[in-house]
C-alpha cells in the first residue's frame, strides 16, 4: 500500500543522502534548521478543538526525503540560502504499535516554501487539517443525547452513558461500567456502512480512551444473514487519556461482506472485578 511504500522511501531516501557525501569531502554544507515543538490539528466539525496522538514527522524537501523525525524536531535543511519547498506529514503509531510507524493519511500534508540563512533556526508550529476527500463513515463525541452507538445483536445489553465529569474535548464523553453482572459489553454503531460505498483505499478508527479495563477493536462484517465478528485490536486502558489510530484497510479491501461496523468490546482487567473506561472523539474514516 501506498503509504507503507513511502515509509520504504524515506529510509532509502536516508541512506542515499548519508552515502552520497562523500569522506573526502572539504567543506561540510552549513545547515539552516526548522525547530518543531508545537503540533495541533483544526477542529473537525462544530468541535471547538482537536485532539491527536502525532509523534513524528515526515519531511521533503523539493519531492526529496529528508528523513522522519521524532516530537519535538529539529529537521536540518542544507543548502538554507535556496528556495526550497517544505513538505511535512504527520506521522503516527499505527494500531498504537511504537515499531510501527507510519504517516496518517486522514491528515493533510503541511507544504512551505522556505529560505534559511546557514546556522538559522525558524521555529514552525504545525497545525494539520483533515483531508477534504475521505468519507466519515461514524463520528461520536458524546455532546448529543443521541449516542451513535448500540449493543451487539445477540451479546449482553448494555449502553454508553454520557459523563461530564471528564472529557478530551467539550463537555461530555462516553462512559462505560463493568462489574460482576455485567463483566463485558460489546458496542457497534446503529447504522452499517454498505461495501458500495468503499472506494478504497486507506480506512481508519480514531479516539481517545482511559480508564481502567480493555477496549477490543474490531469489525463487524455482514453478509445476506451471517454476521462475524473480528476483533483486530486490544487496547488496555490507561490512567490518563490518550488517542489510538486503528488501521482496517486490509480488512475492508476484502469484498466479502454486503455491509459492515465497527465493534467496541470492553472488558475489564483479570485481576479487578470491576472497571470504568471513558471513550471521546471516535471517528471512522475512510475513502
Amino acid at each position: 500500500m501506498w503509504k507503507y511504500l513511502i515509509v520504504s522511501l524515506v529510509y532509502i531516501g536516508i541512506i542515499i543522502n548519508i552515502s552520497s557525501c562523500g569522506i573526502t569531502d572539504n567543506e561540510a554544507p552549513i545547515p539552516g534548521y526548522i525547530k518543531v515543538t508545537s503540533v495541533g490539528v483544526e477542529p473537525f466539525g462544530n468541535a471547538n478543538e482537536e485532539t491527536h496522538n502525532i509523534t513524528d514527522l515526515y519531511v521533503f524537501l523539493d519531492g526529496q526525503i529528508q528523513g522522519v523525525f521524532p516530537l519535538p524536531a529539529q529537521i536540518p535543511i542544507f543548502e538554507p540560502t535556496k528556495n526550497q519547498e517544505l513538505t511535512i506529514l504527520a506521522g503516527i503509531k499505527n494500531n498504537g504499535v511504537g515499531a510501527n510507524p507510519v504517516f496518517y493519511p486522514f491528515y493533510k500534508s503541511i507544504v512551505r516554501d522556505i529560505v534559511l540563512d546557514p546556522l538559522e533556526t525558524l521555529e514552525l508550529p504545525l497545525s494539520f487539517k483533515y483531508v477534504d476527500n475521505a468519507k466519515l463513515g461514524y463520528y461520536d463525541n458524546f455532546e448529543s443525547i443521541n449516542s451513535i452507538f448500540t449493543h451487539v445483536v445477540g451479546s449482553v445489553q448494555g449502553s454508553i452513558k454520557r459523563d461530564n465529569t471528564t472529557s478530551t474535548v467539550g463537555q461530555y464523553c462516553g462512559k462505560i461500567t463493568l462489574d460482576s453482572g455485567s463483566p463485558s459489553l460489546q458496542l457497534t454503531p446503529t447504522n452499517h456502512i454498505r461495501e458500495s460505498e468503499i472506494i478504497g483505499g486507506s480506512s481508519y478508527v480514531e479516539f481517545d480512551y482511559k480508564g481502567d479495563g480493555v477496549i477490543n477493536v474490531g469489525v463487524l462484517k455482514r453478509n445476506g444473514t451471517n454476521e462475524a465478528v473480528n476483533y483486530k485490536v486490544l487496547v488496555p486502558c490507561k490512567s490518563e487519556w490518550n488517542k489510538i489510530y486503528v488501521e482496517f484497510t486490509a480488512e475492508l479491501a476484502a469484498k466479502d461482506f454486503d455491509d459492515y461496523a465497527i465493534v467496541l468490546g470492553f472488558t475489564r482487567k483479570e485481576s479487578n472485578n470491576s472497571a470504568t473506561i471513558y471513550l471521546d472523539n471516535f471517528k471512522h474514516w475512510h475513502f
